[in-house]
């Protein structure tokens, strides 16, 4: 008597379809995950490419500069400048620039001062996402002679 009645009623029970909505929950959960995260990813990585381009923009204006300038950073020693960045904000930018020191080693272990004259350009970016300071550096070599 009841095999006909639950024949006669053909669909899903109850059952059928909590356990079809778990697996398709155990499913979605993942992609949903993954999408937030990658969205989060493509937002600070937008932030880092900023922060390259204006620790690159600074090393190429100190390279433009003639030898007379730049002699002037290495006999002044090291110079730290901060730079104020309108057109970023968030963002702050500290350039050191100092005389690099380096040594040839010849066979007999003396150590003599290098010809070359160079100045070491170091570039940092700061700025602040969330709740975390991040930063990005940049450092380059630039001979005088």
């Amino acid at each position: 008597m009841f095999n006909n009645v639950r024949s006669s009623c053909p669909g899903y029970t109850f059952i059928e379809l909590l356990i079809a909505l778990a697996l398709l929950g155990l499913v979605i959960t993942p992609i949903l995950t993954l999408y937030s995260s990658t969205a989060l990813m493509v937002s600070n990585s937008a932030d880092y490419s900023v922060a390259v381009n204006l620790c690159r923009d600074k090393i190429e204006q100190l390279k433009a500069l003639e030898s007379s300038e730049l002699e002037y950073f290495y006999l002044a020693g090291e110079f730290i400048l901060e730079d104020q960045l309108p057109g970023y904000p968030g963002f702050e930018r500290l350039t050191t620039v100092a005389p690099f020191h380096y040594f040839n080693g010849h066979a007999g272990g003396d150590n003599e001062p290098a010809e070359n004259i160079m100045l070491s350009i170091d570039v940092t970016v700061r700025w602040v996402e969330g709740d975390h300071e991040r930063s990005e550096t940049v450092w380059t070599l630039v001979g005088l002679r």
